[in-house]
């Protein structure tokens, strides 16, 4: 049994570089927000607003533009605001506006009292949280009192504070704002502690048509899927037999979150390979294959020849062949590095061989005599998760031939238990709270257990065959120290 224990006490980019810019995310009912103090779930949709609630008393209510409009914990108004602030999508550092003569609720003032609430957009920054580390947007807010025309028109002198900060950060990758600081007010703090799987998803590249080892009788046929990515969509690609049949850069106009793919190609006789190739704008790249065979219609009889038959023509040269030997398609291995061998012949001979992996050259050969027979060994190096490696043989004629295997790279992990929140010996100020952890091995986890000051308070029974399992707990405190055991 591997666990992990914790104590804690309860008290009071370059100039010449494009801008980074993300579009507008949008939210879903049943979207779950794991922060540092409650899991939250997005019980509502307005026509201008999300709610999400971590139960009757705690509420954090926030614009479709993601401004903070209202926070409810325990069943008191920590912030409201009347107007909202309408921030200006797509999001980039500089852009700001101001709401003149709003109306903020608080602590301090429950009734409401009028200010100026200035917002900018201060940087594109990195921040940790125990989610992880993100590229996000820093956003700031300024509530003045005294310095609306209202204020000054009418003399009005406010006793006590006379002004609030609030910083939030928005991380595309995330889809959603992964922290929110505003000073002493600590009842507004939070930070993203998990993400779900959907929430952060990496580059995606999903064909739903034509299925793989289709047979067909048409010459064309239309490729459908899409592409999606947390951080936008920034290159795309589509190649048949080796051959570019359509790309699109995104990058100018703004890297979109998904792509639809509808693509009509056109397939020659016998075998065809289909590759669409994507990239996100942190680098990384995917890639989805299908391959298609078409058997066109035979032609009809012709009619009885009334002449005696031609001899018959010289045999043809054999066509470019791939086989590959090692890996097997749809293998699973635990080592991160792979042997690629493979033969590739024709009877034109073999002028270049191409071996790309998730859509990056990792080989090239290429010969000036054109043998007919090439021998192919290149050591592979995966990546965790599904890879797609490609063999992309070309003829002296610049016919071109391909061959792919799907190999998935799962590394051998021990049971191991990662506590994200709270951080080990943390002094808090707040009796709710929230227990993050991971809890990950290779053979799969059954079970986990949370225990707070030696009673059982959590426990998630998880289903057979998963490898990591994301636990987020609430827990209540008490006062002075206390210790959780996650196990």
């Amino acid at each position: 049994m591997v666990c992990a224990a914790l104590c804690w006490l309860v008290a009071a980019p370059p100039a010449a570089a494009q801008k980074p810019r993300a579009e507008r995310p949008t939210y879903e009912l049943g979207e779950q927000w794991v922060l540092s103090d409650g899991v939250y779930d997005l019980i509502r949709v307005d026509k201008d607003a999300y709610v999400f609630s971590a139960g009757p008393h705690r509420q954090i209510q926030l614009t479709k533009d993601l401004a903070v409009a209202s926070v409810t914990k325990d069943g008191r108004v920590e912030w409201q605001l009347d107007p909202t602030p309408k921030l200006a999508w797509p999001i980039e550092v500089g852009k700001w506006g101001v709401v003149y003569n709003a109306v903020l609720h608080n602590r301090d003032h429950p009734t409401g009292v009028r200010i100026r609430l200035t917002w900018e957009v201060k940087a594109y920054e990195s921040v940790r949280v125990p989610a992880g580390t993100f590229q996000a947007f820093r956003i700031e807010y300024l509530a003045e009192i005294g310095t609306t025309a209202d204020v000054f028109r009418r003399s009005v002198d406010v006793p006590g504070r006379q002004f609030w900060t609030l910083v939030t950060w928005y991380a595309p990758d995330a889809r959603r704002l992964v922290k929110a600081d505003a000073g002493d007010l600590k009842a507004l703090d939070f930070q993203v502690v998990t993400l779900d799987r959907g929430a952060a998803a990496a580059l995606q590249v999903l064909v739903d048509e034509p299925r793989d080892q289709a047979r067909v009788s048409a010459d064309r046929i239309t490729l459908g899927g899409k592409v999606t990515a947390a951080g936008g969509v920034a290159g795309l690609s589509i190649t048949l037999n080796g051959v570019d049949v359509w790309s699109r850069d995104f990058t100018r106009s703004g890297p979109p979150p998904e792509v639809t793919l509808s693509h009509p190609v056109a397939l020659r006789d016998g075998k065809n390979v289909l590759l669409v190739t994507a990239t996100d704008t942190r680098g990384g790249s995917r890639q989805d294959a299908r391959v298609v065979f078409r058997d066109p219609s035979p032609p009809p009889a012709p009619a009885a020849p009334a002449t005696p038959p031609a001899p018959p023509p010289a045999p043809a040269l054999s066509a470019l062949r791939i086989a590959i030997s090692s890996p097997l398609d749809q293998a699973r291995v635990s080592q991160d590095t792979v042997g690629l061998a493979a033969v590739v012949s024709g009877g034109k001979g073999v002028s270049r061989v191409l071996v790309t992996l998730n859509g990056v050259e990792v080989a090239r050969l290429e010969e000036r005599t054109a043998p007919r027979t090439l021998p192919v060994n290149v050591p592979v190096k995966l990546r965790e998760g599904q890879n797609t490696l490609v063999v992309t043989a070309t003829d002296p004629d610049g016919l071109a031939q391909q061959e792919i295997r799907a190999v998935s790279f799962e590394r051998v992990v021990p049971l191991t238990v990662e506590i994200r929140h709270p951080e080990d010996h943390a002094r808090v100020g707040d009796e709710t709270s929230l227990v993050a952890a991971e809890v990950t091995s290779s053979k799969g986890v059954a079970a986990v257990t949370v225990i707070l000051n030696g009673r059982e308070v959590f426990k998630q029974t998880v289903r057979a065959g998963e490898r990591s399992v994301a636990v987020a707990a609430p827990i209540k405190l008490r006062d002075g120290s206390n210790t959780v055991v996650v196990r």
